[in-house]
């Protein structure tokens, strides 16, 4: 059993792996951490998800397909759960002194 333990975007992360098939695991999945950090963190100013934010309503973005698929998994989860999950939440999250997310925006797939 092997572990990889880090902390992105304000959250600690805890990877254990029990089957490995070698080390170049933790390799991957540290860099996929990175690039979710720097691209999709909310706590970033100047990364793709902070164009989402800063993108007056309405605004057509293109984005790239890892994170257009993202949120269209985040919006069929908002449809499956009846908006009791939702990831519009920014009435929510500014009143708790967070920074803004974004209303929904017209997104084109890449």
């Amino acid at each position: 059993m092997t572990s990889y333990a880090a902390e992105f975007m304000n959250t600690q992360f805890y990877i254990e792996v029990s089957d490995q098939t070698g080390e170049d695991w933790k390799k991957h999945v540290k860099e996929w951490f990175y690039y979710v950090d720097s691209q999709w963190s909310r706590f970033q100013k100047r990364n793709e998800l902070n164009q989402i934010n800063q993108a007056p309503k309405g605004t057509e973005l293109i984005l790239s397909p890892p994170l257009y698929d993202v949120l269209l998994a985040v919006d069929q989860y908002r449809i499956l759960t009846n908006d009791r999950f939702s990831p519009y939440l920014k009435n929510h999250w500014s009143s708790r002194a967070r920074t803004e997310s974004s209303s929904l925006l017209h997104l084109k797939k890449p």
